[in-house]
This record gives structure tokens, sequence and C-alpha cells, in this order.
């Protein structure tokens, strides 16, 4: 694995894998296809986990309305069905450890049910979650797989989280609790943390392990809160357009070729000139609306991806791998 990340500097050897990894990415979708997720919070910005990368957390937006979820969840899902019927979409809840005795899981089964009368794959990143009724009432509700994020190694995952590595177990504990109940589970990782080689395989073996259906790769944007560019201040310049081609690169061709590949936070700042957003499909089978993207073009960011989608021959498609 380090013989090939290194070799991936070299852009003759660079441009030729990009033809031998599509291959791969041709087997989950074919060709001038891809499929794409889109999140809907179910909660306003302020996570109590208070990840050290994230804008989310209550350390920077100052506020949490607790577990309560908001209003109209479901006319949102609705209008976006009208736009893109062939999404994946993904309920996203800022909790720790919700069970059946919380105040919201009822309204969170009734969402799940209502969202499948629009959606056939219904995801849910819904933090972690060690109870085992809880995870069968959702895949009875009808959701179809359980997403969490592992974000990086264990060595850097302390500088990432600001918590030590009993939550990087818990979050284990829950794709692994999830999957023995029956639900699909995918993960994703955080690129620009400062991470190096080393810490890449480990998160290739980690990967590989899970029997995971699709891996997401975000990419850090230290300019959306001046406190996270700061705290990060040492290690932004590593992450480069180059870098994060390299790095999909990489992921793609060492995670079980059966696993998607997704793109997430960072679309718009590194990969949006022409060439790399080319690349960039020929790496990954699924793009991330959402919140975390807003493509430049446009006030309306998910118009602009399927404007360019459609300027460049792509279908949106159903992603068949959770089948």
């Amino acid at each position: 694995m380090r013989a090939y990340w290194d070799a991936l500097s070299d852009s003759n050897f660079y441009r030729g894998e990009i033809e031998n990894i599509n291959q791969i990415r041709d087997g989950i979708l074919r060709n001038s296809r891809v499929a794409v997720r889109k999140t809907f919070g179910l909660n306003k910005p302020g996570c109590s986990v208070n990840c050290n990368y994230c804008t989310l957390g209550t350390q920077y937006v100052g506020s949490w309305n607790g577990n309560r979820i908001l209003d109209g969840v479901e006319a949102s899902i609705s209008e976006f069905y009208e736009l893109l019927p062939n999404a994946n979409i993904e309920l996203v809840g800022y909790w720790h450890g919700i069970n059946n005795q919380s105040p919201e899981f009822e309204r969170l089964l009734d969402i799940v049910r209502n969202s499948k009368d629009y959606y056939q794959v219904v995801g849910g990143d819904l933090g972690i979650i060690l109870d085992e009724v809880a995870l069968n009432d959702l895949r009875e509700a009808g959701l179809t797989y359980l997403h969490n994020n592992l974000e990086t190694s264990q060595r850097l995952y302390p500088r990432a989280i600001g918590r030590d590595a009993e939550r990087f177990e818990q979050k284990i504990e829950t794709l692994q609790l999830a999957n023995a109940c029956g639900l699909r589970i995918t993960s994703g990782v955080l690129i620009g943390l400062g991470e190096n080689i080393e810490d890449m395989i480990e998160q290739v073996y980690t990967l590989q392990e899970l029997p995971l259906r699709r891996v997401a790769v975000n990419f850090m944007d230290y300019e959306t809160d001046p406190r996270i560019g700061e705290r990060f201040r040492d290690v932004r310049e590593q992450l480069t357009p180059e870098y994060a081609l390299r790095v999909l690169a990489f992921l793609r061709r060492f995670i079980d070729p059966d696993q998607s590949l997704m793109v997430g936070c960072g679309v718009s700042r590194y990969l949006y000139d022409e060439q790399n957003f080319l690349d960039l499909l020929n790496l990954v089978d699924t793009i991330h609306i959402g919140s975390f993207i807003n493509l430049r073009e446009g006030s309306n960011p998910i118009e602009s991806l399927l404007s360019r989608l459609n300027e460049l021959g792509y279908d949106v498609v159903q992603p068949r791998y959770f089948e």
C-alpha cells in the first residue's frame, strides 16, 4: 500500500490508474451513471458531541435545542422528491444514545415510515445507538441502512473529535450491532486532519473488516469558521486538489471492490475545476449533496450539480448497492 501511495504522486502513473480504477467504479455503477445522496437534518445545529472539526457543534454555534425533531421534515423530503426521485436520502440526528424510550423516538419512526412513501433507500446517521430494540424498530419502520463516520485513525481521533478512543469504539460497536439487527451499514473518513500513509492504511483495514455497503470520503473545509482554520493551521496546506484525488484513488483501489465510494464534503472547494471533476466521476460512484456542499455556480447547489452532471452526460440512478 505504501509503494502504491508513493507511485500515485507520479502524474503518468496516476493517469493510468484513473483508467484502471474506473473499471472498479463501473462494477458498482456503469459508466455515465452516478448515485446521489441527500441528507435531511432532524435537529437544529448544536450537536453536544462537539467534534473539533465540525461547525455544527455547540462550541461553534453556541446553542442546542436538545433532542427535539424539527417540524416540516417530511414536507422537505416530499419537495425534494419532485426534483430528484432517484436519490438516496439520509436522516441526520445529533444524538448520543437514542433508544426506544427517548422522547423523540416515535416521531423518528414516523419520519422513516413516511419517507418510504417516496424513496426506496432511506438511511440514518443517528449517532451512537447501542440499543438493539431501537435498531430493530428502525429496521421494521423501513430504515435501509445506518451510517456512522469513523472519521480518522485512532491516533488522530483525539485531535479531530476532542475525545478519547472510547467513542471510536462505540462507533464500531454501533455499526456491528446495526448489521447484526439486519440493517445495512455505511461509514466514512475525514481527510485533512494531518493524516499520513500509516493512518490511511489503518483506515483501509478497518473499512475492510466491516461489511459496509458504502464508504464516504469527506474533505476538511478550514474556511467555514476561523476557529477551525486556526485549530488545523499546521496541516491545512497538505490538502490540495491533487492530494484529494490521490486519496480517492488510493481508497478506491484498496477498499473492497463491491463497496461503493462516495464523495461528501469538499467538492466545491477542492474538486470543482473541470478536469478534477471529471477525475472525480471516474473514481466515485456516488455524490453527496446537502448542507456541506455548496457548488459555486448558481444559488441552488442541487440544481447546479444536476445541471453539471447533465452537461457531462451522466444520469442519476438508484443506488443498487443496497440491494
